[in-house]
């Protein structure tokens, strides 16, 4: 019996021991609090307007000697610390793309894991594609005095809002807006008949590596915001057909080679005849394009335009083909350029080239330019100019060319290759300094610093001028290389043009070989020059108040001239338009 007492006393006396010291350590346990959230591994991409949830415990260790109630929050210190660990530049995942767990953990007396809550990631307030960190502590406690949030048990999140492949509706009001590749793609599949369809990207898009397939709008039409992003690498034509417009948008490094008619890079064709004034294009790049094309109608932006308004587009490229090939539009059959301009390399096999457009119906070209080489290798009547190879009416004004024209037959200008209307052609305040180059060894040359060759119709030119050398045969001079039957009329203006390469029958100042066409001429300087015309009837361009030779310079002259300094710049020794 004294044996049991001794044992049930030592034993007490333990308990109570181990019970003064348990009590003892009780400020000294400290409790090391972490967050787990289940399946956050890797970035957590959701798309824009949707939601996840994902489950989230509160972990201790070791277990709390007191039930615990923890909150939950954000930690915006931990971001910067976690950047400089990881050399990365997160910013903190906004409060409005994130809802915490509605009620605090329990975590239970001497428990290491809490009850099972959720958060909520939704996007709200975050750009798309950016990555975001969350990262989430033990942020309020309550039970305990003595416990701690090491930053390696926080729950470190990386979270990206993703957008669907397109929103909106395709209205004028709610356009679709096109988010990636695959819904750029989707654009033909997403027209529809009889009405126009509205698109707008939301970033560039890079066809690498796809054949692109021609967005075909005939009779379907599409309007298109490229909301100033890019397109890069097209293989083919943006649109075989293009009824509607685009706006706002750069196209870089199309490689275009085909086969076919009527091929550009935004378009092989465009525009509706009945619609001259309906908007095409405006504000629209096209660079780093190169176009080879065998066949005709080619252009470095389109191939062949109907009719419609294009303004504020300008074209860098390298293209070429069969008929009708220019470094803007290959043809062109009614509407209006303003303020659009080409820089290009442009060759044609066949008739009809030109530095800006190859072949005009009726037209308005207003503030273009164009600049570069234009050449055309047909040995018959080439007809190639500067920024127009020909053009059958309409008119251009402030406009001019620097292009070197160059072709194997005849007629070719620096600024229009060939005029031949049944109607009227108006240029004006326009100039061309690019040198023209035709066969020496043809009978039948016709080359002009500014016009080729009148065909027939009217023509007016007033307030030009033109200084490109010129090397050609007969035909050619240094302003209008021919006028056939044209009624032309010329109204102040210059040529400065070294026509010392002229071969038959000598250089002249304005008109060679007017073949009994009428011919007004007031106000014009033949700069430095042998002939002042060779023409049939000898007399048709009279010298009347006009000047021809070197005396004083080309300024003084226009001031005696009485030339308007609201329309010319004669401060210099040239005049030069304002």
């Amino acid at each position: 019996m004294k044996r049991i007492v001794c044992s049930i006393l030592s034993t007490l006396t333990l308990f109570i021991a181990l019970s003064c010291n348990k009590s003892d350590d009780k400020t000294s346990v400290i409790a090391s609090l972490g967050v787990s959230v289940k399946g956050t591994e890797d970035v957590i991409e959701i798309p824009k307007r949707q939601s996840k949830s994902f489950e989230v415990n509160l972990t201790s260790d070791p277990g709390p000697e007191e039930a615990l109630i923890v909150t939950l929050g954000a930690n915006a210190e931990l971001v910067a610390k976690y950047n400089a660990a990881h050399g990365t530049d997160y910013q903190l995942l906004p409060a409005e793309a994130y809802d915490l767990p509605a009620t605090p953990f329990l975590l239970p007396r001497y428990n290491k894991v809490s009850s099972l809550e959720s958060i909520t990631l939704k996007g709200a307030g975050c750009i798309p594609g950016e990555i975001y960190l969350l990262p989430l502590v033990a942020n309020k406690v309550e039970g305990m005095a003595a416990y701690e949030t090491p930053e390696d048990k926080a729950a470190y999140i990386l979270f990206k809002m993703l957008l669907p492949d397109q929103e909106g509706e395709g209205t004028q009001d709610d356009p679709y807006i096109l988010n990636n590749v695959n819904a750029f793609m989707k654009i033909s599949a997403m027209l529809r008949e009889g009405e126009t369809v509205y698109f707008k990207l939301a970033g560039d898009i890079d066809l690498t590596g796809i054949e692109w397939e021609s967005i075909n709008g005939e009779g379907k039409k599409a309007a298109l915001d490229g909301d100033g992003h890019t397109i890069r690498n097209l293989t083919a034509p943006l649109f075989a057909k293009l009824e509607g417009s685009v706006q706002n948008l750069t196209i870089d490094g199309a490689t275009i080679s085909a086969t076919t008619a009527d091929c550009g890079v935004l378009a092989g064709a465009a525009g509706i005849a009945e619609q001259p004034n309906a908007l095409v294009a405006k504000n629209v790049t096209v660079k780093n394009a190169s176009i080879e094309n065998t066949n005709n109608r080619v252009g470095g932006l389109i191939g062949y335009l109907y009719g419609g308004v294009i303004e504020n587009v300008d074209v860098e490229c390298t293209v070429s083909g069969g008929q009708q090939v220019g470094g803007f539009i290959g043809r062109m059959d009614a509407g209006t350029l303003i303020n659009c301009s080409a820089e290009a390399n442009v060759t044609a096999s066949n008739y009809y080239a030109g530095g800006l457009v190859a072949y005009i119906g009726t037209a308005t070209v207003k503030g273009c330019h164009s600049s570069g080489k234009c050449s055309n290798a047909s040995t018959g009547y080439s007809r190639v100019g500067g920024l127009i190879g020909q053009m059958h009416g309409g008119s251009v004004e402030n406009s001019y060319s620097t292009v070197a024209v160059d072709g194997l037959g005849h007629f070719g200008g620096g600024l229009i290759g060939v005029v031949d209307t049944q109607e009227s052609v108006a240029i004006s305040k326009s100039y061309a300094t690019g040198s023209v180059t035709l066969p020496q060894t043809n009978n039948k040359a016709g080359a002009g610093a500014l016009l080729g060759y009148i065909e027939k119709g009217t023509v007016s030119i007033e307030n030009c001028y033109a200084t490109g050398a010129i090397q050609a045969r007969r035909w050619s001079s240094g302003f209008v290389g021919r006028n056939n039957t044209g009624i032309l009329t010329i109204v102040n203006g210059y040529t400065t043009s070294d026509v010392s390469a002229i071969a038959l029958p000598g250089a002249s100042g304005i008109v060679l070989g007017n073949n009994g066409g009428a011919v007004s001429c007031s106000g014009f300087i033949a700069w430095n020059v042998s002939n002042w015309a060779f023409c049939y009837p000898a007399d048709a361009v009279p010298t009347a108040g006009n000047y021809y030779g070197t005396e004083g310079t080309v300024s003084s002259q226009a001031v005696t001239l009485g030339w308007s300094t609201d329309i010319w710049d004669l401060s210099g020794d040239e005049p030069k338009l304002k």
